[in-house]
């Protein structure tokens, strides 16, 4: 990291590591659905990322585990999951 960072403490770090990637795995998720613009992203507790549909639903569209079940109102048929790559 760059003298900018280096005085921050280890937690800070983690935490900025931790939105870079959720920022990247956001704009991955916007590039596989070109279609839609400005979405609304709920970051949930166990790390999954759910996008927000427009009826309120949350559809998980990223999770670290393929475990997980969500409320379906079959607008997640709209939408196209990414492979993510981890790293």
């Amino acid at each position: 990291m760059s003298d900018k960072y280096s005085k921050l403490s280890e937690r800070t770090k983690a935490l900025l590591r931790l939105q870079h990637k959720r920022s990247e795995i956001e704009k991955t998720f916007l590039e596989e659905n070109p279609t839609f613009e400005n979405e609304t992203f709920n970051w949930r507790l166990d790390g999954r990322l759910e996008w927000i549909c427009k009826h309120g639903i949350g559809h998980t569209v990223y999770a670290k585990k393929d475990e997980y079940v969500h409320g379906c109102d079959g607008c997640c048929e709209e939408v196209k999951i990414p492979d993510y790559k981890e790293e």
